[in-house]
C-alpha cells in the first residue's frame, strides 16, 4: 500500500450509470471535470468490452465513470483503503453485512470487493497494488444515510477500522461522524429522515466553494435536490442531489 494511502481513508469513487456520456457532460458542466477514457476488453464491472472514463482534475485522476446497463441502479461506489480485502470481507459477514461481489483483482490497480452494510449501503474495501498516492481535491468526504445509523457502527468499525465520534465531538442531533484511526473525517452519517433519498447508501461529497450556487447550477442541468444546503457544525455546508440518471451525489463547502 502506498505510504500516503491511510487505512480507513476513502481513496477512490466510481459512478455506475446507464448513461456515462450524459454523466460526463453533466459533471463537466457542473464542476469542470475532464476525462481520460480507457478501453477495457473485459471490464470487471460488466464482464465485457467497455470504456472506463477517469475523472481528471488538476492533472490527477480522482475516480471513474462506467456504464453498467439500465437494469442496474445509477450509484456511486466508494473504495476504502484496508490492509486485507479478504479479511475485511469476512468480517463484514459476521457484522451483519452481505457480499454483493466477492473479492476480485484489477491488474495494476488492486484488489477489492463490494459489500452491503446492515442498512443496505454499498461500500468497497480496497487494497492498492500500485504506488500512487490518492487524490484528495475533488471528493471532500462522504455521506452515509440510512434508517438507523446505529446499525452500521460495528460494521464499519470492523470492516474499515472507523470510529464514531464521541458525544463531545458529535456535530448535531441526528448526525454522526465516522473517523479513521488517525482522526480524519471519513464520512458524515445522516438518518434517512433528513434526506429525500429513497434507498440507504453512500453519497460522495464533492468539494465546492459555494454550495447554493452549485445547487442552482445543477438544477439547470437536470439535477434534483434531495437535501437542501445544511450547515453541519464544525464541518461546513452540505447538500445532496440526484443527477439526471438518479445517482445521488453530495456537495460540501468545508469550513
Amino acid at each position: 500500500m502506498p505510504a500516503d494511502m491511510v487505512t480507513g481513508a476513502v481513496v477512490w469513487h466510481d459512478l455506475h450509470t446507464p448513461d456515462p456520456d450524459g454523466a460526463r457532460r453533466f459533471f463537466s458542466a457542473l464542476f469542470g471535470w475532464s476525462y481520460s477514457v480507457e478501453h477495457s476488453t473485459n471490464l470487471v464491472w460488466t464482464g465485457r468490452e467497455a470504456d472506463y472514463a477517469l475523472i481528471v482534475a488538476d492533472g490527477t485522476a480522482h475516480g471513474g465513470i462506467v456504464e453498467t446497463g439500465p437494469q442496474n441502479p445509477a450509484r456511486w461506489l466508494g473504495f476504502v483503503s484496508v490492509d486485507d480485502v479478504d479479511r475485511a470481507t469476512d468480517r463484514a459477514i459476521t457484522s451483519g453485512g452481505h457480499i454483493e461481489k466477492s473479492p476480485f483483482d484489477v491488474p495494476g490497480v488492486g484488489r477489492s470487493s463490494v459489500l452491503k452494510d446492515p442498512e443496505g449501503g454499498t461500500i468497497c474495501p480496497f487494497k492498492a497494488s500500485h504506488a500512487y498516492a490518492p487524490a484528495t481535491s475533488v471528493f471532500a468526504s462522504n455521506l452515509l444515510h440510512g434508517e438507523n445509523a446505529a446499525n452500521t457502527k460495528e460494521f464499519y468499525k470492523v470492516v474499515c477500522h472507523w470510529q464514531v465520534a464521541t458525544p463531545s465531538t458529535k456535530t448535531q442531533t441526528g448526525v454522526l461522524k465516522f473517523q479513521t484511526a488517525q482522526g480524519a473525517l471519513a464520512a458524515l452519517v445522516l438518518p434517512r429522515r433528513i434526506t429525500a433519498i429513497a434507498e440507504a447508501g453512500w453519497v460522495p461529497l464533492i468539494a465546492s466553494s459555494d454550495v447554493e450556487a452549485s445547487i442552482a447550477k445543477a438544477m439547470t442541468l437536470g439535477a434534483r435536490p434531495v437535501l437542501p444546503c445544511t450547515r453541519v457544525k464544525n464541518i461546513g455546508d452540505v447538500a445532496a442531489m440526484l443527477d439526471p440518471c438518479g445517482a445521488a451525489f453530495g456537495i460540501l463547502c468545508a469550513l
